[in-house]
């Protein structure tokens, strides 16, 4: 994945040219235009072939799009957007799931906490991939990690963004230590933590 990163296969404009945003100014920005960022789920989903995927942190679907837009077959997604101040709606991250993975792409959105047990209900049969893009304090961050780890198939991989925010990175590997789960980090705009159920 880190040689992938360094060789740029693909670029931000490519993968994000038919996604909606909310302003289009957005797409000069750095978060946009780093091939270090949203590239690398393009490159998640080319390497590991998830077919079942976990979202946490919905947003604008973009990295939950990248990540599908790399998968060769896809075959169902459920995403959870945690209560937020920043949060729009999800019709334009459905919206920008559905361009890429098909009108009839089976996906499920959840608003609201891991507590809802709505949320346990759709992870009750597993998936291959966890993404989590949130960032988080630790406790939180913790508690977030837990509940996707219990959803996830054996030899299935939880990725974690936002390592660079404070304590995440301290979280992630007490985490995977406690698991017995194998890891990796990542030199994304963030850095990125993979972990191997």
């Amino acid at each position: 994945m880190s040689r992938r990163l360094k060789l740029q296969f693909v670029s931000p404009r490519t993968l994000l040219g038919g996604m909606s945003v909310v302003d289009e100014t957005s797409r000069l920005t750095g978060q946009y235009q780093d091939p270090n960022y949203l590239p690398f789920y393009y490159h998640m989903g080319r390497v590991f072939h998830p077919s079942r995927v976990f979202c946490f942190g919905l947003d604008l679907g973009l990295h939950l799009s990248c990540l599908l837009k790399g998968c060769p077959e896809p075959k169902s997604a459920v995403c959870l957007q945690p209560p937020s101040d920043s949060f729009y709606s999800p019709r334009l991250a459905v919206l920008n799931i559905k361009t890429v993975a098909g009108r009839k792409f089976p996906l499920v959105v959840h608003t609201g906490s891991i507590q809802d047990p709505s949320i346990s209900a759709s992870l009750s049969s597993g998936v291959d991939a966890v993404i989590v893009t949130r960032e988080m304090s630790s406790d939180p961050l913790m508690e977030a990690l837990d509940f996707c780890w219990k959803g996830l198939s054996p030899e299935g991989f939880l990725a974690l963004d936002h390592l660079s925010h404070r304590g995440s990175e301290q979280v992630f590997l007490d985490f995977c230590k406690s698991k017995g789960a194998e890891w990796s980090f990542f030199k994304t705009r963030y850095k990125m933590g993979i972990a191997i159920k």
